[in-house]
């Protein structure tokens, strides 16, 4: 019968250690790998009003039922491996500084790519979200399903019916369940009537 010797070498302690750290190494490379993609995504670039600045990245003023404009802000989430938009913010509205106000209107917000089609932003085949600000203090309504909305002063404190309004009202439109991504945005057209 033939025999066969096999030779078993016991790796040394600094020999595990360099095993042990190969998964940390690679993960961080992986990482590293991404960063490109990440930024390419946050830089798509979108007009808002009169300029274009970069999604994620800046604001812009429009204006719509404010003299000196509302500004408007996106924000962006993960969801299911790619970036979503995931919040319009409406700042600086004006809600009792002139006759010319946004107190009692209604917002109708559309979201088109760069060849001005209109996306499906909250859910397939919802292309609109919609909320109203009542002519006196109080909470938005007629908010779109979907959606929530948040609706504060300047400082921060909620209208709830018992804060009055001032110059500079904010609200921020989140969507339950982000859906369009962050890629397809290109425009976001914001429209009030009474």
């Amino acid at each position: 019968m033939a025999q066969h010797t096999v030779v078993v070498e016991q790796a040394s302690a600094e020999e595990k250690k360099k095993r042990k750290k190969l998964p940390f190494i690679l993960g961080g490379i992986g990482v590293l790998a991404l960063v490109p993609l990440i930024g390419s995504t946050f830089a798509a670039s979108i007009s808002l009003g009169t300029g274009a600045i970069e999604f994620g990245q800046g604001t812009q003023t429009v204006a719509a039922c404010d003299a000196d404009g509302i500004t408007v802000a996106l924000g962006s989430a993960i969801s299911s491996g790619d970036f979503k938009l995931q919040t319009i913010t409406l700042s600086g509205i004006d809600l009792n500084s002139s006759a010319q106000n946004c107190a009692g209107k209604t917002f109708k917000i559309h979201v088109a790519d760069s060849s001005n089609a209109l996306q499906d932003w909250i859910a397939s085949g919802t292309d609109l979200g919609e909320f109203s600000i009542p002519a006196s203090a109080g909470s938005l309504t007629d908010v779109t399903s979907g959606t929530t909305a948040t609706f504060k002063n300047a400082s921060g404190t909620a209208y709830d019916g018992s804060t009055a309004y001032d110059a500079a009202g904010v609200v921020t439109i989140t969507v339950t369940t982000p859906y369009l991504d962050a890629g397809d945005v290109g425009k976001i057209l914001l429209e009030t009537s009474n």
